[in-house]
Protein backbone atom coordinates (compact mmCIF):
# COMPACT_ATOMS: atom_id res chain seq x y z
CA UNK A 1 0.00 0.00 0.00
CA UNK A 2 1.76 3.41 -1.08
CA UNK A 3 1.72 6.18 1.60
CA UNK A 4 -1.05 8.99 1.24
CA UNK A 5 0.39 11.86 0.13
CA UNK A 6 0.45 14.63 3.18
CA UNK A 7 -2.21 17.24 2.77
CA UNK A 8 -0.47 21.07 2.81
CA UNK A 9 -1.78 21.64 6.56
CA UNK A 10 0.21 18.42 7.34
CA UNK A 11 3.41 19.56 5.30
CA UNK A 12 6.63 20.03 7.74
CA UNK A 13 7.49 23.80 6.70
CA UNK A 14 10.20 26.06 8.82
CA UNK A 15 8.36 29.29 10.31
CA UNK A 16 10.62 32.17 10.38
CA UNK A 17 11.06 34.74 12.87
CA UNK A 18 12.12 38.28 13.94
CA UNK A 19 15.12 37.98 16.57
CA UNK A 20 13.15 39.26 19.05
CA UNK A 21 10.85 36.55 18.36
CA UNK A 22 8.03 38.24 16.56
CA UNK A 23 6.40 35.44 13.74
CA UNK A 24 6.90 36.88 10.30
CA UNK A 25 3.84 36.71 8.18
CA UNK A 26 3.20 34.89 5.40
CA UNK A 27 4.23 31.35 4.28
CA UNK A 28 7.74 30.42 3.36
CA UNK A 29 9.68 31.11 -0.08
CA UNK A 30 9.02 28.52 -2.26
CA UNK A 31 11.78 26.93 -3.78
CA UNK A 32 10.50 28.42 -7.68
CA UNK A 33 11.99 31.81 -6.11
CA UNK A 34 14.80 30.72 -3.77
CA UNK A 35 17.83 32.34 -5.62
CA UNK A 36 15.72 35.75 -6.53
CA UNK A 37 17.70 39.00 -4.93
CA UNK A 38 16.87 42.13 -5.14
CA UNK A 39 19.27 45.20 -4.76
CA UNK A 40 18.67 46.69 -0.98
CA UNK A 41 15.83 44.44 -0.19
CA UNK A 42 15.94 41.29 1.72
CA UNK A 43 12.80 38.95 0.86
CA UNK A 44 11.30 37.19 3.62
CA UNK A 45 7.88 35.38 3.42
CA UNK A 46 4.81 35.19 0.48
CA UNK A 47 2.14 36.87 1.32
CA UNK A 48 -0.28 35.95 -1.52
CA UNK A 49 -0.47 35.01 -5.12
CA UNK A 50 -2.65 36.13 -7.47
CA UNK A 51 -3.27 36.42 -11.19
CA UNK A 52 -0.97 39.23 -11.76
CA UNK A 53 1.71 37.69 -9.76
CA UNK A 54 3.38 37.15 -6.18
CA UNK A 55 3.40 39.16 -3.13
CA UNK A 56 6.21 38.84 -1.07
CA UNK A 57 7.30 40.60 2.45
CA UNK A 58 10.43 41.93 2.11
CA UNK A 59 12.84 43.94 4.67
CA UNK A 60 14.17 47.61 3.37
CA UNK A 61 17.70 46.74 3.96
CA UNK A 62 18.32 51.04 4.31
CA UNK A 63 15.32 52.21 6.09
CA UNK A 64 14.70 49.12 8.16
CA UNK A 65 11.40 48.40 7.45
CA UNK A 66 8.94 45.87 6.32
CA UNK A 67 7.37 46.33 2.46
CA UNK A 68 4.87 44.54 -0.06
CA UNK A 69 6.90 43.21 -2.91
CA UNK A 70 4.60 42.76 -5.84
CA UNK A 71 6.30 40.31 -8.86
CA UNK A 72 4.92 40.79 -11.93
CA UNK A 73 4.09 37.79 -13.97
CA UNK A 74 6.51 36.98 -17.35
CA UNK A 75 3.36 36.57 -19.44
CA UNK A 76 2.71 40.57 -18.71
CA UNK A 77 5.88 41.94 -17.63
CA UNK A 78 7.25 40.73 -21.11
CA UNK A 79 4.90 43.15 -23.07
CA UNK A 80 6.47 46.24 -24.22
CA UNK A 81 3.34 48.75 -23.98
CA UNK A 82 2.30 47.16 -20.33
CA UNK A 83 5.48 47.17 -18.37
CA UNK A 84 5.90 51.15 -19.94
CA UNK A 85 2.78 51.95 -18.37
CA UNK A 86 3.18 49.88 -15.02
CA UNK A 87 6.25 52.41 -15.00
CA UNK A 88 4.86 55.80 -15.59
CA UNK A 89 1.92 54.87 -13.19
CA UNK A 90 4.15 53.90 -10.66
CA UNK A 91 6.00 56.89 -11.11
CA UNK A 92 2.55 58.85 -10.31
CA UNK A 93 1.21 56.56 -7.68
CA UNK A 94 4.28 57.07 -5.62
CA UNK A 95 3.52 61.18 -5.29
CA UNK A 96 -0.30 60.31 -4.48
CA UNK A 97 -0.79 60.33 -0.67
CA UNK A 98 -4.37 59.48 0.59
CA UNK A 99 -5.42 57.25 3.72
CA UNK A 100 -7.24 55.10 1.96
CA UNK A 101 -4.47 54.34 -0.82
CA UNK A 102 -1.70 51.97 -0.12
CA UNK A 103 1.77 54.05 -0.95
CA UNK A 104 3.81 52.95 -3.68
CA UNK A 105 7.75 53.28 -2.85
CA UNK A 106 9.82 51.98 -5.91
CA UNK A 107 9.69 49.62 -9.56
CA UNK A 108 11.97 47.65 -9.87
CA UNK A 109 13.16 46.01 -13.32
CA UNK A 110 15.73 43.25 -13.52
CA UNK A 111 15.88 40.10 -15.42
CA UNK A 112 13.52 38.02 -13.10
CA UNK A 113 10.86 40.82 -14.36
CA UNK A 114 9.15 43.91 -12.67
CA UNK A 115 8.82 44.59 -9.24
CA UNK A 116 6.54 47.39 -7.49
CA UNK A 117 7.93 47.80 -4.33
CA UNK A 118 4.60 49.14 -2.20
CA UNK A 119 3.44 50.02 1.75
CA UNK A 120 3.68 46.50 3.67
CA UNK A 121 -0.29 46.95 5.22
CA UNK A 122 0.23 44.97 8.84
CA UNK A 123 -2.64 41.89 9.60
CA UNK A 124 -3.14 41.92 5.43
CA UNK A 125 -6.77 41.21 6.82
CA UNK A 126 -8.85 41.82 3.69
CA UNK A 127 -12.60 42.14 3.43
CA UNK A 128 -12.77 39.19 2.49
CA UNK A 129 -11.18 37.93 5.54
CA UNK A 130 -14.09 39.60 7.37
CA UNK A 131 -16.93 37.43 5.49
CA UNK A 132 -14.99 34.48 6.33
CA UNK A 133 -14.34 35.19 10.21
CA UNK A 134 -17.95 36.66 10.67
CA UNK A 135 -20.06 35.63 7.67
CA UNK A 136 -22.14 38.38 6.20
CA UNK A 137 -21.95 41.30 7.30
CA UNK A 138 -24.30 44.13 8.82
CA UNK A 139 -25.64 46.77 6.49
CA UNK A 140 -24.10 49.59 8.52
CA UNK A 141 -20.70 48.28 8.73
CA UNK A 142 -20.99 47.58 4.38
CA UNK A 143 -21.87 50.92 3.76
CA UNK A 144 -18.64 52.06 6.01
CA UNK A 145 -16.52 50.44 4.18
CA UNK A 146 -18.37 51.42 0.87
CA UNK A 147 -17.49 54.69 1.72
CA UNK A 148 -14.22 54.46 2.85
CA UNK A 149 -12.92 52.83 -0.03
CA UNK A 150 -14.92 55.87 -2.51
CA UNK A 151 -12.89 58.51 -0.59
CA UNK A 152 -9.62 56.67 -1.82
CA UNK A 153 -11.22 56.12 -5.15
CA UNK A 154 -12.39 59.12 -5.61
CA UNK A 155 -8.43 60.91 -4.81
CA UNK A 156 -6.78 58.35 -7.58
CA UNK A 157 -10.13 59.57 -10.15
CA UNK A 158 -9.16 63.29 -9.38
CA UNK A 159 -5.34 62.25 -10.05
CA UNK A 160 -6.29 60.47 -13.64
CA UNK A 161 -6.61 56.83 -12.60
CA UNK A 162 -8.70 54.09 -12.32
CA UNK A 163 -8.00 50.70 -10.63
CA UNK A 164 -10.12 48.13 -12.67
CA UNK A 165 -9.61 45.19 -10.38
CA UNK A 166 -11.21 46.07 -7.22
CA UNK A 167 -12.53 43.39 -5.63
CA UNK A 168 -12.69 42.07 -1.74
CA UNK A 169 -9.17 40.54 -2.00
CA UNK A 170 -7.78 43.95 -2.74
CA UNK A 171 -9.49 45.97 0.18
CA UNK A 172 -7.81 45.55 3.63
CA UNK A 173 -8.23 46.59 6.81
CA UNK A 174 -5.52 48.75 8.53
CA UNK A 175 -6.09 48.36 12.44
CA UNK A 176 -3.73 49.44 15.11
CA UNK A 177 -4.22 46.53 17.21
CA UNK A 178 -3.38 42.74 15.70
CA UNK A 179 -6.30 41.19 17.56
CA UNK A 180 -9.49 40.71 15.25
CA UNK A 181 -12.67 42.13 17.21
CA UNK A 182 -14.79 39.45 18.20
CA UNK A 183 -18.10 40.98 16.36
CA UNK A 184 -17.83 42.76 13.06
CA UNK A 185 -19.72 45.67 14.39
CA UNK A 186 -16.17 46.29 16.31
CA UNK A 187 -14.22 46.41 13.43
CA UNK A 188 -14.10 50.78 13.12
CA UNK A 189 -14.93 51.16 17.09
CA UNK A 190 -10.94 51.47 17.62
CA UNK A 191 -9.46 54.78 16.24
CA UNK A 192 -7.39 55.14 12.86
CA UNK A 193 -9.25 51.87 11.94
CA UNK A 194 -9.61 52.21 8.09
CA UNK A 195 -9.99 50.34 4.89
CA UNK A 196 -6.93 50.94 2.51
CA UNK A 197 -6.92 49.80 -1.62
CA UNK A 198 -4.09 47.89 -2.68
CA UNK A 199 -3.34 46.04 -5.77
CA UNK A 200 -2.83 49.27 -8.03
CA UNK A 201 -0.53 47.69 -10.67
CA UNK A 202 -3.14 47.92 -12.89
CA UNK A 203 -4.18 51.05 -12.67
CA UNK A 204 -5.18 52.81 -16.15
CA UNK A 205 -5.31 56.56 -16.07
CA UNK A 206 -8.75 58.08 -17.53
CA UNK A 207 -7.09 59.29 -20.75
CA UNK A 208 -5.15 56.55 -21.78
CA UNK A 209 -7.01 54.11 -25.00
CA UNK A 210 -5.90 50.62 -24.94
CA UNK A 211 -3.16 49.82 -26.43
CA UNK A 212 -2.87 47.14 -29.83
CA UNK A 213 0.05 45.16 -27.91
CA UNK A 214 -2.68 44.10 -25.05
CA UNK A 215 -5.87 43.88 -27.45
CA UNK A 216 -6.20 40.91 -26.41
CA UNK A 217 -5.41 40.50 -22.87
CA UNK A 218 -8.33 41.36 -20.50
CA UNK A 219 -7.24 42.19 -17.33
CA UNK A 220 -9.72 42.29 -14.34
CA UNK A 221 -11.51 39.29 -12.24
CA UNK A 222 -14.64 38.29 -14.12
CA UNK A 223 -16.43 37.95 -10.88
CA UNK A 224 -16.39 41.51 -9.73
CA UNK A 225 -15.28 43.08 -13.42
CA UNK A 226 -17.52 45.29 -15.51
CA UNK A 227 -18.68 44.35 -18.70
CA UNK A 228 -16.79 47.26 -20.58
CA UNK A 229 -13.46 46.14 -19.66
CA UNK A 230 -14.05 43.15 -22.38
CA UNK A 231 -16.77 44.44 -24.63
CA UNK A 232 -16.44 48.17 -24.49
CA UNK A 233 -12.86 49.02 -23.87
CA UNK A 234 -12.93 52.80 -24.38
CA UNK A 235 -15.70 53.34 -21.56
CA UNK A 236 -13.55 51.74 -19.09
CA UNK A 237 -13.10 54.70 -16.22
CA UNK A 238 -14.00 55.04 -12.84
CA UNK A 239 -17.62 53.83 -13.18
CA UNK A 240 -16.14 50.55 -14.14
CA UNK A 241 -14.70 50.95 -10.12
CA UNK A 242 -17.93 51.60 -9.01
CA UNK A 243 -19.51 48.60 -11.04
CA UNK A 244 -16.91 46.71 -9.02
CA UNK A 245 -18.00 48.07 -5.73
CA UNK A 246 -21.30 47.06 -6.21
CA UNK A 247 -20.57 43.27 -6.79
CA UNK A 248 -18.34 43.51 -3.56
CA UNK A 249 -21.18 45.05 -1.70
CA UNK A 250 -23.41 42.26 -3.09
CA UNK A 251 -20.51 40.10 -1.76
CA UNK A 252 -20.22 41.21 1.79
CA UNK A 253 -24.02 41.54 2.46
CA UNK A 254 -24.83 37.83 0.88
CA UNK A 255 -21.21 35.95 1.35
CA UNK A 256 -21.46 35.24 -2.22
CA UNK A 257 -20.26 36.64 -5.74
CA UNK A 258 -23.41 38.04 -7.53
CA UNK A 259 -22.99 35.76 -10.30
CA UNK A 260 -22.41 31.88 -9.57
CA UNK A 261 -21.42 31.20 -13.61
CA UNK A 262 -17.83 30.91 -13.14
CA UNK A 263 -16.31 30.32 -17.04
CA UNK A 264 -15.64 33.57 -18.20
CA UNK A 265 -17.15 34.20 -21.33
CA UNK A 266 -20.73 33.47 -20.14
CA UNK A 267 -20.56 35.02 -17.22
CA UNK A 268 -19.33 38.15 -18.67
CA UNK A 269 -21.91 37.70 -22.00
CA UNK A 270 -24.42 37.31 -18.55
CA UNK A 271 -23.02 40.78 -17.42
CA UNK A 272 -23.77 42.55 -20.94
CA UNK A 273 -27.84 42.54 -20.26
CA UNK A 274 -28.17 41.98 -16.14
CA UNK A 275 -27.43 44.57 -13.53
CA UNK A 276 -25.98 42.91 -9.98
CA UNK A 277 -29.17 41.37 -8.70
CA UNK A 278 -30.29 42.42 -5.66
CA UNK A 279 -28.22 41.31 -2.54
CA UNK A 280 -32.36 41.25 -0.65
CA UNK A 281 -32.77 38.02 -2.85
CA UNK A 282 -30.34 36.08 0.11
CA UNK A 283 -29.65 38.95 2.37
CA UNK A 284 -33.44 39.68 3.39
CA UNK A 285 -32.90 42.58 6.06
CA UNK A 286 -30.91 44.62 3.43
CA UNK A 287 -32.47 48.07 3.20
CA UNK A 288 -34.98 48.88 0.19
CA UNK A 289 -32.25 52.09 0.00
CA UNK A 290 -28.71 50.11 -0.02
CA UNK A 291 -30.18 47.72 -2.59
CA UNK A 292 -31.67 50.74 -4.99
CA UNK A 293 -28.18 52.39 -4.77
CA UNK A 294 -26.26 49.03 -5.62
CA UNK A 295 -28.78 48.45 -8.25
CA UNK A 296 -27.69 51.83 -10.31
CA UNK A 297 -23.42 51.08 -9.23
CA UNK A 298 -24.11 47.29 -10.89
CA UNK A 299 -25.95 48.83 -14.22
CA UNK A 300 -24.50 47.03 -16.65
CA UNK A 301 -23.98 50.10 -19.13
CA UNK A 302 -22.09 52.47 -17.35
CA UNK A 303 -24.17 55.95 -18.85
CA UNK A 304 -26.49 54.30 -16.51
CA UNK A 305 -24.68 54.09 -13.34
CA UNK A 306 -23.64 57.29 -10.98
CA UNK A 307 -21.77 59.57 -12.77
CA UNK A 308 -19.42 61.09 -9.67
CA UNK A 309 -18.77 59.87 -6.38
CA UNK A 310 -19.76 62.52 -5.11
CA UNK A 311 -23.22 61.85 -5.90
CA UNK A 312 -22.60 58.13 -4.58
CA UNK A 313 -20.89 59.30 -1.53
CA UNK A 314 -23.55 61.12 -0.46
CA UNK A 315 -26.59 58.56 -0.64
CA UNK A 316 -24.20 56.42 1.18
CA UNK A 317 -23.99 59.10 3.85
CA UNK A 318 -27.59 60.13 3.69
CA UNK A 319 -28.47 56.31 3.82
CA UNK A 320 -26.18 55.36 6.91
CA UNK A 321 -27.56 58.70 8.99
CA UNK A 322 -31.12 57.56 8.77
CA UNK A 323 -30.10 53.79 9.61
CA UNK A 324 -28.44 55.33 12.81
CA UNK A 325 -31.30 58.08 13.19
CA UNK A 326 -33.61 54.78 13.27
CA UNK A 327 -31.77 52.80 15.15
CA UNK A 328 -31.33 55.66 18.37
CA UNK A 329 -34.35 57.54 18.37
CA UNK A 330 -36.42 54.65 19.84
CA UNK A 331 -33.68 55.00 22.56
CA UNK A 332 -35.06 58.31 23.34
CA UNK A 333 -37.83 57.94 25.64
CA UNK A 334 -35.88 55.54 27.45
CA UNK A 335 -33.10 58.01 28.43
CA UNK A 336 -35.16 60.94 29.06
CA UNK A 337 -35.48 60.94 32.45
CA UNK A 338 -31.59 59.93 33.05
CA UNK A 339 -30.63 62.72 30.73
CA UNK A 340 -32.76 65.47 32.29
CA UNK A 341 -31.35 64.67 35.52
CA UNK A 342 -27.45 64.95 33.66
CA UNK A 343 -28.77 68.47 32.74
CA UNK A 344 -29.83 69.42 36.30
CA UNK A 345 -26.10 67.74 37.55
CA UNK A 346 -24.47 70.22 34.77
CA UNK A 347 -26.96 73.47 35.57
CA UNK A 348 -26.00 72.96 38.87
CA UNK A 349 -22.18 72.97 38.19
CA UNK A 350 -22.27 75.73 35.98
CA UNK A 351 -24.37 77.65 38.73
CA UNK A 352 -21.50 76.80 41.16
CA UNK A 353 -18.56 77.87 38.51
CA UNK A 354 -20.70 81.38 37.56
CA UNK A 355 -20.79 81.99 41.19
CA UNK A 356 -16.94 81.58 41.82
CA UNK A 357 -15.84 83.54 38.40
CA UNK A 358 -18.23 86.57 39.71
CA UNK A 359 -15.83 87.14 42.82
CA UNK A 360 -12.59 86.50 41.67
CA UNK A 361 -10.62 89.51 40.07
CA UNK A 362 -9.26 89.18 36.85
CA UNK A 363 -6.25 91.31 36.31
CA UNK A 364 -6.50 91.72 32.63
CA UNK A 365 -8.67 90.95 29.39
CA UNK A 366 -8.30 88.15 28.27
CA UNK A 367 -9.66 85.86 25.69
CA UNK A 368 -10.94 82.27 27.26
CA UNK A 369 -12.22 79.33 25.11
CA UNK A 370 -15.12 77.25 26.76
CA UNK A 371 -13.06 73.88 26.98
CA UNK A 372 -16.29 71.51 26.32
CA UNK A 373 -17.93 72.19 22.69
CA UNK A 374 -21.38 73.07 22.91
CA UNK A 375 -22.20 70.32 20.43
CA UNK A 376 -20.91 67.69 22.99
CA UNK A 377 -24.94 67.76 24.63
CA UNK A 378 -28.25 69.18 23.55
CA UNK A 379 -28.37 70.34 26.58
CA UNK A 380 -26.73 73.73 25.85
CA UNK A 381 -29.41 74.48 23.15
CA UNK A 382 -32.64 75.57 23.32
CA UNK A 383 -35.65 73.07 23.58
CA UNK A 384 -37.35 74.45 20.74
CA UNK A 385 -36.11 72.50 17.82
CA UNK A 386 -34.50 69.88 19.49
CA UNK A 387 -36.91 66.99 18.22
CA UNK A 388 -34.95 66.94 14.99
CA UNK A 389 -31.62 66.78 16.65
CA UNK A 390 -29.29 64.38 18.41
CA UNK A 391 -26.43 63.31 20.09
CA UNK A 392 -23.82 61.22 17.83
CA UNK A 393 -21.33 59.08 19.18
CA UNK A 394 -17.63 59.36 18.04
CA UNK A 395 -17.65 56.80 15.19
CA UNK A 396 -14.88 55.55 12.52
CA UNK A 397 -14.61 59.23 10.92
CA UNK A 398 -15.12 61.65 13.89
CA UNK A 399 -13.44 61.17 17.23
CA UNK A 400 -15.51 63.54 19.09
CA UNK A 401 -18.62 63.81 19.97
CA UNK A 402 -21.11 65.72 17.32
CA UNK A 403 -24.87 67.00 16.63
CA UNK A 404 -26.76 65.56 13.86
CA UNK A 405 -29.99 66.99 12.65
CA UNK A 406 -32.76 66.44 10.06
CA UNK A 407 -34.51 68.76 8.34
CA UNK A 408 -37.32 70.44 10.19
CA UNK A 409 -39.47 73.86 10.21
CA UNK A 410 -37.91 74.91 13.57
CA UNK A 411 -33.87 76.04 13.49
CA UNK A 412 -31.77 74.78 16.58
CA UNK A 413 -30.58 77.77 18.75
CA UNK A 414 -28.05 78.49 21.33
CA UNK A 415 -29.24 79.36 24.60
CA UNK A 416 -26.18 81.42 25.64
CA UNK A 417 -26.04 84.39 24.15
CA UNK A 418 -23.07 86.37 22.00
CA UNK A 419 -22.10 89.31 24.26
CA UNK A 420 -19.96 91.97 22.76
CA UNK A 421 -16.69 91.52 22.07
CA UNK A 422 -17.56 87.40 22.13
CA UNK A 423 -17.63 85.48 19.22
CA UNK A 424 -19.57 81.66 18.27
CA UNK A 425 -16.96 79.45 16.13
CA UNK A 426 -18.31 76.23 14.09
CA UNK A 427 -17.69 73.25 12.21
CA UNK A 428 -21.00 72.14 9.63
CA UNK A 429 -21.48 70.29 6.95
CA UNK A 430 -24.60 69.08 5.23
CA UNK A 431 -26.31 66.64 2.73
CA UNK A 432 -29.18 65.86 0.39
CA UNK A 433 -30.13 69.22 -0.19
CA UNK A 434 -28.32 72.92 -1.65
CA UNK A 435 -29.27 75.47 1.11
CA UNK A 436 -28.65 75.55 4.99
CA UNK A 437 -28.30 78.65 7.14
CA UNK A 438 -26.78 80.12 10.15
CA UNK A 439 -27.57 83.48 12.12
CA UNK A 440 -28.75 85.61 15.07
CA UNK A 441 -31.73 85.76 16.69
CA UNK A 442 -33.19 87.94 18.67
CA UNK A 443 -35.96 87.34 21.58
CA UNK A 444 -36.82 85.02 18.21
CA UNK A 445 -36.60 87.79 15.61
CA UNK A 446 -33.89 87.23 13.03
CA UNK A 447 -31.12 89.51 12.99
CA UNK A 448 -28.57 88.10 11.12
CA UNK A 449 -29.01 85.28 8.65
CA UNK A 450 -25.97 83.86 6.35
CA UNK A 451 -27.15 81.29 3.82
CA UNK A 452 -24.60 78.73 2.40
CA UNK A 453 -25.87 77.40 -0.97
CA UNK A 454 -24.39 74.35 -3.07
CA UNK A 455 -26.14 74.33 -6.34
CA UNK A 456 -23.17 75.55 -8.05
CA UNK A 457 -21.01 73.18 -9.69
CA UNK A 458 -17.72 74.77 -8.76
CA UNK A 459 -18.15 77.42 -6.12
CA UNK A 460 -20.39 77.61 -3.15
CA UNK A 461 -22.06 81.02 -2.62
CA UNK A 462 -22.70 82.53 1.08
CA UNK A 463 -25.52 85.19 1.44
CA UNK A 464 -26.43 87.34 3.76
CA UNK A 465 -29.80 89.20 5.06
CA UNK A 466 -29.82 91.42 8.00
CA UNK A 467 -33.06 92.51 10.31
CA UNK A 468 -35.19 90.83 7.36
CA UNK A 469 -33.62 92.59 4.40
CA UNK A 470 -33.14 91.23 0.93
CA UNK A 471 -29.78 89.00 0.45
CA UNK A 472 -26.69 90.05 -0.76
CA UNK A 473 -23.85 87.97 -1.64
CA UNK A 474 -20.71 87.92 -0.04
CA UNK A 475 -18.81 85.79 -0.83
CA UNK A 476 -18.29 81.87 -1.86
CA UNK A 477 -16.40 78.95 -1.26
CA UNK A 478 -14.41 76.64 -3.85
CA UNK A 479 -16.42 73.59 -3.80
CA UNK A 480 -15.84 70.48 -2.28
CA UNK A 481 -17.88 67.64 -1.10
CA UNK A 482 -20.70 67.29 1.33
CA UNK A 483 -18.74 65.42 3.40
CA UNK A 484 -15.88 68.17 4.00
CA UNK A 485 -16.78 70.32 7.01
CA UNK A 486 -16.74 73.72 7.22
CA UNK A 487 -15.41 76.42 9.95
CA UNK A 488 -17.24 79.17 10.34
CA UNK A 489 -17.32 82.34 13.16
CA UNK A 490 -19.62 85.22 13.91
CA UNK A 491 -17.70 87.76 16.18
CA UNK A 492 -19.61 90.22 18.16
CA UNK A 493 -17.96 94.08 17.68
CA UNK A 494 -19.78 96.92 18.82
CA UNK A 495 -23.08 97.65 16.40
CA UNK A 496 -21.61 94.98 13.89
CA UNK A 497 -21.09 91.18 13.31
CA UNK A 498 -17.46 90.19 11.65
CA UNK A 499 -18.14 86.95 9.42
CA UNK A 500 -15.39 84.41 8.61
CA UNK A 501 -15.01 81.32 7.11
CA UNK A 502 -12.09 79.19 6.80
CA UNK A 503 -10.63 81.37 9.05
CA UNK A 504 -11.56 84.55 6.10
CA UNK A 505 -13.10 87.76 6.83
CA UNK A 506 -16.54 87.70 4.26
CA UNK A 507 -18.49 89.89 5.53
CA UNK A 508 -19.59 92.37 8.26
CA UNK A 509 -22.96 92.90 9.53
CA UNK A 510 -23.58 96.59 10.52
CA UNK A 511 -26.92 96.90 12.58
CA UNK A 512 -28.63 100.50 13.36
CA UNK A 513 -29.36 98.71 17.04
CA UNK A 514 -27.27 95.91 17.64
CA UNK A 515 -28.86 93.11 18.99
CA UNK A 516 -29.37 92.94 22.74
CA UNK A 517 -29.09 89.16 23.34
CA UNK A 518 -28.06 87.16 20.10
CA UNK A 519 -28.18 83.95 20.01
CA UNK A 520 -26.94 81.69 17.04
CA UNK A 521 -28.96 79.47 15.39
CA UNK A 522 -28.49 76.87 12.43
CA UNK A 523 -31.55 76.36 10.38
CA UNK A 524 -31.94 72.78 7.74
CA UNK A 525 -33.72 75.36 4.93
CA UNK A 526 -33.49 73.39 2.23
CA UNK A 527 -31.18 70.06 2.89
CA UNK A 528 -32.69 67.16 4.76
CA UNK A 529 -29.47 66.22 7.22
CA UNK A 530 -26.75 68.29 8.68
CA UNK A 531 -23.89 67.84 11.32
CA UNK A 532 -21.97 69.81 13.69
CA UNK A 533 -19.17 69.82 15.80
CA UNK A 534 -16.59 71.81 17.41
CA UNK A 535 -18.94 74.37 18.51
CA UNK A 536 -17.10 77.21 20.91
CA UNK A 537 -18.60 80.17 22.47
CA UNK A 538 -15.48 82.51 22.99
CA UNK A 539 -15.99 85.33 25.55
CA UNK A 540 -14.29 88.03 26.48
CA UNK A 541 -13.72 88.46 30.42
CA UNK A 542 -13.63 92.18 30.66
CA UNK A 543 -10.95 93.61 33.34
CA UNK A 544 -12.32 94.33 36.95
CA UNK A 545 -11.09 96.10 40.04
CA UNK A 546 -12.01 95.02 43.76
CA UNK A 547 -12.99 98.13 45.27
CA UNK A 548 -13.41 98.96 49.25
CA UNK A 549 -15.67 101.49 50.69
CA UNK A 550 -14.05 103.67 52.31
CA UNK A 551 -15.77 104.94 56.19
Amino acid sequence: MEPSVPLPSESTIVIKTEADGTLIPGRPIRSDFKDLELPGYELLSELGTGGMGTVFLARQTTLDRYVAIKMIRNEFARIPTYSERLLSEAKTMAALNHPNVVGCHDIIETEDGLFLVMEYIPGRMTTRDLLVRYGPLPEQLVIQLMINVLSGLEYIHQKGFAHRDLKPDNLLVLREKQETPPNAEDIFKQPGTRVIICDFGIAQSGDIKTDSDMSSTIIGSPAYMAPEQMYMPEKVDFRTDIYALAGTAYYLLTGQPPFTMTERDPLMEHKRTHPIPDPRELAPDTSPKLSAIIARMGKPHPDDRYQSYQELIDDLQLLLMNDVWFTQTGKKEKNRAFRNGIFLTLGIVILIATMILSVEVIEKSFFKPVEISLAQSIGFWEEAGLQAWQRMPPDMEESKVYLRGRQDPLPIVLKRPIFNESKVEFKVRFFGGTKLSFGLLDENNERLKITWTRDNPKTMDLMMSIDGRSSIFIGDLPYSPARIWKTFRLEADGKRFLILAEGKIIGVANFKSPPAKPQFFVFLEECRFAELKDVFLIEKFIEQQETESIP
